[in-house]
């Protein structure tokens, strides 16, 4: 589908952008941030996209019983990764050097932003869950589009001016963005 095409150029976008407007080291310190994060929005995706077959055939039965899995995964969600963020932000230095050393101390802020950016990408993935669950395949391409192309303009904006932590912030406005659009969607 679209989306499947989609999605992995927006996942890289920010490392090829900080690779062509700065250099390879500045792409390493973000790499460090960018695999930590990439290991924890694993979570949702996999539980969202584990749940689309019980939220579609459950949507068939009853608008209520839909509402109510959706709400439970939205808790499921804040209760998981409120914590994460918190423990990331507090302990982003020392996760960093105990994981990476010293060399890559420079990319804690980046991971401390693109912490918090998971919290939002987490909301975004229960409502695309519910959307594609009720065939708005193509409200999805377009939103997804939107978040792509945001996230290259914010992103040549963001880098020259701020480096890593541009790229970082580019991330955490557009998937904030694309999280509050897709609430209202879904309501």
């Amino acid at each position: 589908s679209i989306l499947s095409m989609i999605t992995p150029i927006y996942n890289k976008i920010d490392l090829t952008l900080l690779g062509l407007l700065r250099n390879n080291i500045i792409v390493g310190l973000y790499s460090v941030s960018y695999t930590l994060i990439t290991g924890l929005i694993l979570i949702p995706t996999n539980l969202f996209i584990s749940l689309i077959p019980t939220l579609t055939r459950e949507g068939k039965k009853s608008k209520e019983r839909l509402s109510f899995l959706y709400t439970k995964a939205l808790e499921y969600m804040t209760l998981i990764f409120l914590p994460i963020v918190a423990i990331n932000i507090i302990l982003g230095n020392e996760i960093i050097l105990f994981i990476f050393g010293p060399k890559y101390i420079n990319s804690v802020l980046s991971f401390k932003i693109l912490s918090v950016s998971v919290l939002f990408t987490a909301f975004f993935y229960a409502n695309r869950s519910l959307l594609f669950s009720i065939r708005e395949d193509k409200s999805l391409v377009k939103l997804i589009t939107f978040g792509l192309i945001l996230n290259v303009i914010l992103n040549l904006i963001l880098i020259p001016l701020f480096s890593l932590e541009g790229a970082a912030s580019a991330t955490l406005i557009t998937e904030f963005l694309l999280m509050c659009i897709s609430f209202k969607m879904v309501y």
